[in-house]
């Protein structure tokens, strides 16, 4: 399909949550619109996948999207280019964090046969991270793992772990140098947050990005990334950003 002159094709990711994606979508649309102005109008969507969203882009179905760093290094690989990245707590960075049940405490070094849920193959901190963390302590990846969960968004592995579904589990979390210190438990009622625990941390990752298709013409590309570095109205809201910044 490629680019439309004048239209805006913008993609949510998926590990939102539908319902959040959603919601977040009828929001952005809006002040999208309003940043960009008349040069373009926006046609908002959320992605089924993140290996749905990375086929989309290769088909030229999307234009643009908020996306994890392994989506956007895809995109990239295939001539895209990220746009702007996120900016929270002073960093560019973040981890992730190890989750279990504060009743059935585990250790990542003597993790065996453990249930645990994922995001998805393509999720950074969801599933990329923490493998990658497990076998720099020398775990076996074969044996630490029994039933493995890909539950689509991180709201729905939590909700794995809290029903005892699976053991373990991981959410994005600050990096260590981040002025405020955010995991992706910060969301759930304290009643709900206080059965979980926190065993662990990854190394770090760049923060997620929102990418361009190759199909995005250059004035359209340095006009989105102007609109949006300029803007600080919203952020905290929509994106969970204390600034947009050029990659």
């Amino acid at each position: 399909m490629g680019f439309r002159a004048g239209h805006l094709r913008f993609v949510m990711p998926a590990s939102l949550g539908a319902l959040k994606a959603s919601t977040l979508s009828l929001q952005l649309g809006p002040w999208l619109r309003k940043r960009l102005g008349p040069e373009l109008s926006v046609e908002m969507h959320v992605a089924q996948s993140y290996a749905a969203l990375i086929e989309d882009f290769k088909a030229q179905r999307v234009d643009v999207a908020w996306a994890p760093p392994f989506v956007c290094a895809q995109v990239v690989r295939e001539g895209g280019r990220s746009v702007v990245q996120f900016e929270r707590g002073g960093s560019t960075t973040f981890r992730a964090a190890f989750i279990c049940r504060a009743d059935a405490p585990l250790q990542l070094e003597t993790l065996d046969r453990v249930a645990v849920a994922w995001v998805a193959k393509e999720s950074t901190s969801g599933y990329l991270l923490p493998r990658h963390h497990l076998e720099r302590l020398g775990v076996d990846l074969t044996r630490a793992f029994g039933d493995q969960l890909f539950a689509g968004s991180f709201a729905a592995a939590l909700e794995a772990l809290l029903t005892h579904k699976v053991a373990l589990t991981t959410v994005f979390a600050s990096a260590a140098s981040a002025a405020t210190q955010r995991t992706g438990l910060d969301s759930l009622p304290p009643g709900l947050r206080s059965q979980l625990q926190i065993i662990g941390f990854s190394n770090e990752s760049p923060n997620d990005s929102i990418v361009a298709s190759p199909s995005v013409p250059e004035p359209v590309f340095q006009l989105l990334q102007a609109r949006l570095i300029s803007s600080d109205e919203g952020l905290k809201a929509l994106f969970d950003a204390d600034r947009l910044v050029a990659p």
